[in-house]
């Protein structure tokens, strides 16, 4: 069953787009870690996170955070006076998982407002991969904005420095091809096949020196045909996520410290 659009293809046009400004590359401070762990199509979880020596790295996939025994929403407030988002609840078992994070000497709330505040224009490249994959998005809007709207659901709202949204549909696609839910429990009981799930969560969380912006994206594919799709369009992850980093927080960093 052949696939829609030509990743590979698309991959090499936004290339073509983006070599005017092929110095931004060296802006991108990441690292990569590869969890092996047997899916279908040789398929393996990625966790990336900006290289920045004041975060503790941490298992990406252990037990309890895989699918495993939770805490559930009042043993995690008992334990932090803020709350990270238990994205475990939506997809426990990610085909791909990337995630980065960056530190701030501004105070939690600051930082939060700054973020929400980032436009795509703000981001320079992201925004412009942002529009290429999702076509009709305007320029001007704010990622925060964005993600409060069609193709995106949001999940859990931004109390206590927190937005979590999703969209399902064949994401390897141009063809805007994100089928509309209108409720969380319907991202939660997808399950068409060819298609995927992919969740979009971004948090602050306080610490000593300030706080932590986090950013963690998660895809989850249903059926052979969704994992040949997320496949194909793996090599675009891998070479434009650390965008993520380098472009959109960086850009709340400089706004919140500014």
């Amino acid at each position: 069953m052949p696939l829609r659009s030509d990743p590979g293809n698309e991959l090499g046009a936004f290339h073509d787009l983006l070599a005017h400004d092929e110095k931004h590359s060296s802006r991108a401070r990441v690292r990569e870690e590869l969890q092996h762990r047997g899916c279908p199509l040789g398929m393996r979880p990625i966790v990336e996170r900006e290289n920045d020596p004041g975060i503790r790295s941490e298992c990406p996939l252990d037990p309890e955070r895989a699918g495993g025994a939770r805490k559930d929403r009042s043993e995690r407030m008992a334990d932090h006076e803020w709350m990270i988002p238990d994205l475990d609840d939506w997809i426990p078992r990610p085909t791909l998982r990337v995630e980065h994070r960056r530190e701030s000497s501004a105070p939690p709330e600051r930082l939060w407002a700054a973020a929400k505040q980032v436009r795509l224009t703000d981001a320079a490249l992201l925004g412009r991969l942002v529009r290429w994959r999702i076509p009709g998005m305007p320029a001007d809007i704010s990622f925060d904005q964005m993600f409060r709207r069609e193709p995106f659901t949001v999940l859990d709202g931004d109390h206590d420095r927190v937005l979590v949204s999703g969209l399902v549909g064949r994401i390897w696609t141009l063809r805007r091809d994100y089928p509309r839910i209108g409720e969380p429990e319907e991202f939660r009981e997808w399950s068409t096949r060819g298609t995927a799930r992919v969740l979009f969560a971004n948090w602050v969380q306080p610490n000593d020196d300030g706080s932590i912006l986090v950013s963690e994206s998660r895809v989850e594919a249903i059926g052979i045909q969704g994992r040949v799709g997320i496949g194909a369009v793996r090599p675009l992850v891998r070479a434009f996520h650390p965008l993520i980093a380098s472009d959109g927080i960086e850009a709340a960093v400089r706004r919140a410290e500014g």
